[in-house]
């Protein structure tokens, strides 16, 4: 797999091998770890500020709002064999520090959470109904939790 980082912003100076643990964190914590990380595959990661996920959210899915991840399922006619961009996901450093702060959390963990939730969306989770956030809340602290637990 290789890991693409697109940075768009100046809040956070991204750190190539964090992201690559939090991708790789996610598909372990979602059972696809062994077979999709030895695929050709190609996931991208944009890191924006609020105004930059404002014009994502406006442009893609018409709507005027900060959020802090927004995921896009690029795997229509991707195969493994084939290679390509997987999926991409954009995450507001911005959102994460507001975040973080109003939370008392680390700043880097609240970015690779973000990251992760992303990830996790393109593997099919969801966040839309009580049932399905409690799977996905229970994802993403598994997924953190390997990710402390690499270090």
């Amino acid at each position: 797999m290789h890991i693409e980082i697109t940075n768009l912003q100046k809040i956070w100076k991204p750190g190539r091998a964090l992201v690559g643990k939090a991708v790789k964190a996610a598909f372990f914590a979602a059972g696809r770890g062994p077979g999709l990380l030895k695929d050709k595959l190609t996931v991208s990661i944009v890191l924006v500020d609020n105004a930059g996920i404002i014009n994502v959210n406006k442009k893609f899915l018409g709507r005027d709002t900060v959020t802090d991840v927004i995921a896009f399922n690029l795997q229509d006619g991707f195969t493994p064999e084939s290679g390509g961009v997987w999926g991409e996901v954009v995450v507001s450093t911005e959102k994460a520090r507001l975040e973080s702060k109003k939370r008392k959390l680390d700043f880097n963990q609240e970015v690779m959470l973000y990251v992760i939730h992303g990830i996790l969306h393109l593997l099919g989770y969801d966040d839309h109904s009580a049932k399905d956030i409690k799977k996905m809340r229970a994802k993403e602290q598994e997924a953190m939790r390997k990710m402390k637990n690499e270090k």
